[in-house]
């Protein structure tokens, strides 16, 4: 079975998001496409322009994990140049028609590859599961909870901080849970919220959409992550993208 549903087949879905044919033609009228920025930092906000004035076709790449709800599809995938390599992450949402009615995208400079195949996790309320208690951990500031959601061999690249303890410009990787655990202490308690809208799962990995909610000035941030799953449940890789602000979202459930 196709892990993207009737709306599309993993080729075409390949075709439309890695440069291989022209998004815009699939897209519903006054569609917007909220694009990453071409450079700067990554958290910056989203280029926006209506699909029916989007010429040609969005970068060329290749996917590496997609995954799906009934309306919405979540990718990640490598663009590569010749001179640099990055890895995206897009969401696009599918209305009754099988057209794109909402795209966004991230990216960063780098590849981080897939672990060892793993069977993982089947069932499609494991990795909702984790991820829920990992935020709720976090947000409360117990970080040895939050820690514990991951897998001791853990890799887990986070954006530019923002708002946080951490005041790196770029982007971060952290080996192993507990140099994790650390960075979580070093990040210290925050203000804000996390809220997961949307989890996507196809067996042993996928990637989950959401908010950063009660920012200054009742601003919000977008973020979307790519998850691998390990046989115990817990997350072994763990590549995050962010947006400030957020783009507005029709709030597809899970």
């Amino acid at each position: 079975m196709d892990p993207l549903g009737p709306a599309f087949s993993f080729s075409e879905t390949e075709a439309l998001l890695c440069g291989q044919s022209n998004l815009a033609p699939r897209c519903a009228p006054g569609t917007l496409l909220a694009l990453a920025p071409s450079q700067g930092i990554e958290t910056a906000p989203r280029h926006t322009v209506l699909a029916a004035d989007f010429s040609g076709a969005l970068p060329a790449g290749v996917l590496v994990i997609a995954a799906c709800t009934d309306r919405r599809l979540l990718v990640e995938g490598i663009r590569r140049t010749e001179r640099t390599e990055s890895t995206f992450v897009a969401s696009v949402t599918i209305d009754d028609e099988a057209r794109v009615s909402r795209y966004v995208d991230y990216a960063c400079d780098g590849v981080y590859p897939l672990p060892s195949s793993s069977t993982g996790p089947q069932d499609g309320l494991a990795l909702a599961s984790v991820v829920d208690k990992y935020f709720d951990q976090l947000d409360r500031a117990d970080f040895d909870a939050a820690a514990e959601c991951f897998s001791a061999d853990v890799i887990y690249s986070h954006p530019p901080y923002r708002h946080t303890g951490i005041n790196d410009g770029g982007r971060i990787t952290f080996h192993g849970r507990s140099t994790l655990r650390e960075a979580f202490e070093r990040r210290g308690p925050t203000s804000f919220d996390h809220v997961v809208d949307v989890v996507a799962q196809n067996g042993s990995v996928g990637l989950i959409e959401g908010r950063v909610l009660g920012l200054p000035n009742g601003a919000f941030g977008s973020f979307i992550s790519s998850c691998h799953l390990d046989d115990e449940g817990k997350i072994k890789r763990y590549i995050s993208f962010y947006c400030e602000p957020g783009v507005d979202d029709d709030r597809t459930p899970r």
